[in-house]
């Protein structure tokens, strides 16, 4: 029975590879998001030109400080679920400090789409 599976197996994982590095080197989900003339709100809300050029400035702003924000958030998660053996630490502190960052993150949200 094994031997009947290993080829189906070793096909698959052939597959799998084979996407794997197509998704590394084409970047397919990067290519969609770096792509400004694809913009749904610009398109959507009809902008003019001088609209479209105001908007992207503002959302490369936006998006830094949202990169800015999710980093930081990353790196607290990563203290706290890194603090599984120390049993003096005090969660309580961290986890308020990410569900602030986390308010921070959506109040800018609402900001930019408020501007």
């Amino acid at each position: 029975m094994k031997l009947k599976l290993l080829p189906i197996f070793l096909f698959l994982l052939i597959i799998l590879n084979g996407v794997l590095i197509f998704m590394l080197v084409k970047k397919p989900h990067e290519n969609l998001r770096n792509n400004p003339s694809n913009n749904f709100l610009t398109e959507q809300l009809q902008f003019s030109e001088d609209q479209k050029e105001a908007f992207q400035v503002l959302d490369e702003e936006h998006r830094n400080l949202m990169i800015h924000f999710e980093e930081t958030i990353k790196d607290q998660k990563d203290i706290l679920f890194s603090s599984f053996n120390n049993e003096d630490f005090n969660i309580d502190s961290l986890t308020v400090k990410i569900g602030l960052l986390e308010a921070k993150k959506d109040a800018q949200v609402f900001s930019f789409l408020k501007k």
